[in-house]
């Protein structure tokens, strides 16, 4: 829970796990072959759909051993997570840079 609280980064950990869950979530209900039999899985895969869709062409649903596997589902959740860690160390490093600017201003000033 405090990965949610105590940096000031929470909103993009909590965005991060919620884009995870969903994807992970229409990942495993592909793999059971229950797309679309009720209207819980059909609201994840509407709203999971915009995430998930842009992967769709260069890495398709193929058939595992009488299993559908989504590829692209797979491949936007590694984007999404990717992605998260990059913008936070950006941001991370920002703020480090920030903090030394006013630590030098602060100096200066006195």
């Amino acid at each position: 829970m405090h990965r949610y609280t105590r940096t000031p980064f929470s909103i993009m950990y909590l965005l991060h796990d919620v884009v995870l869950l969903l994807l992970s979530v229409r990942f495993v209900l592909a793999l059971t072959d229950s797309i679309m039999r009720n209207e819980a899985t059909h609201f994840l895969y509407k709203i999971s759909q915009p995430l998930a869709e842009p992967f769709r062409d260069m890495f398709p649903a193929s058939m595992v051993a009488g299993v559908q596997v989504e590829w692209y589902t797979f491949v936007a959740a590694a984007t999404v997570s990717a992605t998260t860690i990059l913008l936070l160390q950006l941001l991370a490093l920002l703020t480090r840079i920030a903090d030394e600017y006013i630590k030098r201003a602060t100096r200066r000033s006195r």
